[in-house]
């Protein structure tokens, strides 16, 4: 996906963090029923909160992938044997049970941070 953005950048809307907190309550959910699983990450999608957590693009993007049993890497566990690990709350909710969903909306781009950001010219 793109790059990490500055979280001052974008204020998350009430419907952003509305959809990250059902996102972190499902997690959170099987998480009880599974306490043997590894530990989300600090800052994960689906953990309450988080900034990933409150940007609809991340959410979204999280949500199709469970849906759809596609993978969600983690961007903080080290690769093992050459291979990205998935996120820990991803695994949390695709091994709560049902087959894949198919949803109607491709991936998001995450959106491009002003040039000042990127270290280019300020306007």
């Amino acid at each position: 996906m793109g790059d990490i953005i500055d979280s001052r950048l974008h204020e998350p809307s009430v419907e952003e963090r509305e959809a990250g907190y059902h996102m972190a309550r499902f997690a959170d959910a099987v998480a009880k029923e599974k306490p043997q699983v590894r530990e989300r990450c600090h800052d994960c999608v689906f953990r309450f909160g988080t900034v990933a957590n409150t940007s609809g693009v991340t959410v979204l993007n999280a949500t199709k992938c469970a849906l759809e049993r596609e993978p969600f890497y983690c961007v903080h566990e080290p690769k093992v044997n050459g291979e990205e690990p998935v996120c820990a709350g991803w695994a949390l909710l695709v091994d709560a049970g049902a087959a894949p969903i198919p949803v109607p909306w491709d991936f998001i781009p995450e959106p491009d941070p002003p040039e000042k950001e990127r270290g280019g010219p300020a306007p």
